[in-house]
């Protein structure tokens, strides 16, 4: 495994990640229709899975918004931003 990018999570209850997001002061705002759940979460857009999330963040070499495109052709129905 590579220790950098954890493997994918699966089917994921959208209202479930949001109650948490905010209950961690960590969600600002949302946007358009949101899927009832997510496939997967992945924050390498090569491993994004039609109907999963894409984590989009800033990194030391790499921006993940940089991706965000590559990720909705991959299928992802949600993005996460930081």
């Amino acid at each position: 495994p590579d220790p950098d990018h954890a493997p994918p999570v699966t089917s994921v209850s959208t209202p479930l990640l949001i109650t948490a997001l905010e209950r961690e002061g960590l969600l600002v705002s949302t946007r358009g229709i949101l899927p009832d759940a997510i496939a997967a979460i992945a924050d390498d857009s090569r491993a994004v899975v039609p109907g999963g999330a894409f984590v989009a963040v800033r990194g030391a070499d790499r921006d993940g918004h940089a991706y965000l495109d590559a990720a909705a052709a991959a299928g992802a129905s949600l993005a996460l931003c930081e």
